[in-house]
């Protein structure tokens, strides 16, 4: 059995990975899990782009009651008895996912780019199609993401996920994939991420390093429909910035004046460069 220490958050704890006669199982805490729906969800839906979740040990039953949908599952069974100090805490019980993840693979290549793009929204639609909600991640990033033996993608750990959005602030995540995280729970900012992601892995540099000529790079050699989408996810948190700096210098310069005004926004990649930003009145 091997043991892989996680970082050290709100309290230290193990994610054990271990096997029977049938699977292999991560184990996590299920205090750690933010929305039971989201967890019953991932016990449902047999998908290899998802962690199927098994079940729990016993103790989730009696401290946490919105997990008692899952299924009992002796830690005797797994093994897990032998580690008492983990076993007597609430765990949840997912399936091993054999893979590598892209932080750690040696080439990320504009087709994988096209690949991974195209299989987080042909997941997102089905999973909206079951629970007719969206369903969000809130922790996409190159660690949490595999590259499985067969070349397809499976999205891990979705400790802060949820089902639905929501205009509270969500304060976890990582640094460099959260956009405006003065926003709430939102698909936006999902997709934010995703495309953060990509132009990481293609520019081999973490999310917080990227800097405009990065992106600008990355974009370069993605297919147009491919660089387009992206540059839409990018504006998250963004655009409405830059308005708000455009009207205000139209409303100086036409102070006293009645004359109608245009106001024309360029892509927020250009108009990171104040000189850019062009400003008409209507004649």
């Amino acid at each position: 059995m091997k043991v892989r220490k996680k970082a050290q958050t709100r309290r230290s704890y193990a994610v054990l990975d271990l096997k029977d006669d049938r699977h292999r199982y991560v184990v996590k805490p299920a205090d750690d899990f933010a929305d039971p729906e989201l967890a019953w969800l991932l016990h449902q839906v047999t998908d290899p782009r998802l962690p199927r979740l098994f079940g729990c040990t016993g103790q989730v039953v009696d401290r946490l009651k919105s997990f008692s949908f899952l299924p009992y599952i002796e830690p005797a069974e797994i093994g897990l008895d032998r580690y008492r100090r983990i076993a007597a805490q609430p765990l949840l019980l997912f399936e091993y996912v054999p893979g590598e993840s892209l932080d750690r693979i040696d080439c990320f290549t504009p087709r994988m780019a096209v690949a991974l793009h195209e299989c987080f929204y042909k997941l997102g639609k089905r999973l909206f199609g079951i629970v007719r909600r969206p369903v969000l991640h809130l922790d996409l990033k190159p660690s949490n993401i595999l590259l499985t033996p067969d070349g397809s993608f499976c999205f891990i750990d979705w400790s802060i996920g949820r089902v639905g959005e929501s205009i509270e602030r969500v304060k976890a995540g990582t640094k460099g994939y959260l956009g405006d995280h003065r926003a709430g729970a939102t698909l936006r900012r999902d997709r934010y991420a995703l495309a953060m992601t990509i132009i990481s892995l293609l520019q081999e540099k973490p999310a917080a390093s990227i800097h405009t000529v990065d992106r600008l790079l990355a974009l370069k050699v993605l297919p147009k429909d491919l660089r387009l989408k992206l540059t839409r996810d990018l504006t998250y948190g963004r655009r409405t910035r830059i308005k708000r700096q455009v009207m205000k210098k139209v409303r100086a310069k036409t102070s006293g004046s009645d004359e109608p005004m245009t106001v024309i926004v360029i892509p927020w990649e250009e108009a990171e460069n104040k000189r850019n930003i062009r400003i008409s009145i209507d004649e």
